[in-house]
């Protein structure tokens, strides 16, 4: 393990890193600034931002370094990526980050998330025969638990489990939720073009950022064009 300091928006970020693949994570947070298209909405959030998927907590804690005023809702499922995410809110000086070791699914419940050999891809899909469980929920029942009346980001990165997600519950995101950024990943005959008609079919526009690096994945930046008009 090894540390690294990284300076965003005039904050300092301490980050505790395990390995290459958490390196690579910070490296596309960080260095490369992947994210960077959706700056501006978390400068400009009023609602609370949505981290499903949130590994060891490296964008979590970039949020909280853009905007200390919301609430971030850190879900993160794996006991060992939960442990060390912990360990990074810890190091730092956020107060607005509260992490919560569950997954987001089409039911709440226990589920058995599948393990991939590095702490990035564990899957709800059968990707390995390893598994671990844990506790799972749904969207409907996130929102009342945690009383969420606007969500101005809903960033997630959950290894093809965001067709599950938006399959089973369009209809309640689109009611809470300004803008979405994901990671998309092509599962057998699922790719970007099904979650981007879902999308547009409940009153989001959608652009489309595909990876450089790899074919089967890239990012989707969704607006929620029905509830701006309402503002």
């Amino acid at each position: 393990m090894y540390t690294r300091e990284e300076t965003v928006n005039g904050k300092k970020i301490k980050l505790s890193l395990r390995d290459e693949v958490d390196e690579s994570v910070v490296n596309e947070i960080f260095k490369f600034k992947e994210y960077r298209g959706i700056t501006q909405i978390i400068k400009d959030a009023k609602g609370i931002v949505l981290d499903v998927g949130a590994h060891a907590g490296y964008f979590s804690l970039w949020t909280a370094a853009l905007n200390s005023k919301i609430k971030i809702l850190s879900l993160e499922p794996v006991k060992e990526n939960f442990d060390f995410l912990e360990r990074n809110l810890k190091e730092n000086i956020f107060k607005n980050i509260k992490p919560e070791k569950m997954a987001l699914c089409k039911e709440t419940g226990k589920i058995k998330i599948f393990l991939s050999e590095d702490s990035q891809n564990h899957s709800l899909l059968p990707i390995s025969k390893q598994t671990q469980e844990v506790n799972a929920i749904n969207f409907g029942d996130l929102v009342k638990k945690y009383k969420i009346s606007l969500i101005s980001l809903l960033k997630m990165d959950i290894e093809g489990g965001e067709y599950e997600i938006f399959e089973n519950s369009i209809v309640d995101i689109a009611v809470k939720t300004e803008n979405i950024f994901l990671e998309y990943h092509q599962v057998n005959d699922k790719n970007f073009k099904m979650l981007e008609n879902i999308l547009r079919e409940n009153g989001f526009s959608v652009e489309n950022f595909p990876s450089h690096f790899d074919k089967t994945m890239g990012f989707l930046l969704a607006r929620n064009k029905r509830l701006k008009k309402q503002k």
